[in-house]
């Protein structure tokens, strides 16, 4: 029934049909309310930022206890200085909702591709800005998490754009760790964060190639109870004329009933 090397159906025509289906506006509406979770994160991550630096314009509190506290993060990116990349998201994502509902000259699935691979760079783009940032990590879990629930059919090239995404994350991610702390310590947390993440990217990948066989399946499965049921139906009209039929369904059991 189906290629599990390369997730394609024995049928030609059935994989034809597989993709439209899939890639189908009506499919891809579906979809809407995943896009907006991506809005309310970086919009929940961009109010932080907002109350975060309310919080550093008083650098310091005094509790009852007239005891002082020092209001500081440690890294530029917990502050508003860097919301603009919060903003840029939240109207991407936006946009993307607005042009898979209402615009129909451009094709849904083109707009889902695009923000799989706009949300893996910014989010890496992001890191290089400011590696030490605990917000980004948060980001990066979200994005990996977002590319392969909203995949379409593209399983492997959602699969290679994370994995890419990846590579890039924990290359800046493990410089940063080398860099503040020392040589004991660094190990293992070098050792740590890089079985940590591929842990996670296999995790999603394992998920979704199997899942992408299910769909398939279940795909092929209703298409065979389909045809089933016309055959079955057509088998019915030859069987049984028109006329008893009506009055079968009108609830008549004789031609004598008026």
């Amino acid at each position: 029934m189906i290629n599990k090397f390369n997730l394609k159906l024995n049928d030609i025509n059935k994989e034809i049909e597989y993709n439209q289906v899939s890639i189908s506006d009506s499919q891809i509406k579906n979809y809407v309310s995943l896009i907006w979770t991506s809005t309310i994160l970086y919009l929940i991550l961009g109010l932080f930022k907002i109350f975060n630096q309310f919080l550093e314009s008083n650098e310091t509190t005094t509790s009852k206890f007239d005891t002082q506290t020092l209001n500081r993060s440690d890294t530029a990116g917990n502050t508003i200085n860097t919301i603009y990349i919060e903003v840029l998201e939240v109207l991407m994502s936006l946009s993307a909702i607005y042009v898979i509902r209402r615009v129909k000259s451009i094709r849904s699935d083109i707009i889902i591709f695009s923000l799989v691979v706009i949300f893996n760079i910014m989010v890496n783009i992001y890191f290089y800005i400011d590696p030490q940032n605990p917000l980004i990590q948060i980001q990066f879990l979200y994005t990996i998490a977002f590319s392969h629930l909203i995949r379409l059919n593209s399983v492997f090239f959602v699969s290679l754009i994370c994995l890419a995404s990846a590579i890039g994350f924990l290359n800046i991610r493990l410089a940063t760790i080398q860099d503040i702390t020392d040589a004991k310590n660094s190990s293992i947390q070098l050792v740590w964060q890089a079985l940590a993440v591929t842990l996670y990217i296999f995790f999603w990948t394992y998920y979704t190639y199997w899942d992408e066989i299910k769909q398939k399946v279940r795909f092929v499965t209703q298409f065979r109870h389909i045809k089933e049921l016309q055959k079955l139906k057509s088998i019915i009209n030859i069987l049984i004329p028109s006329l008893v039929r009506s009055r079968i369904q009108d609830g008549k059991k004789n031609f004598s009933e008026a």
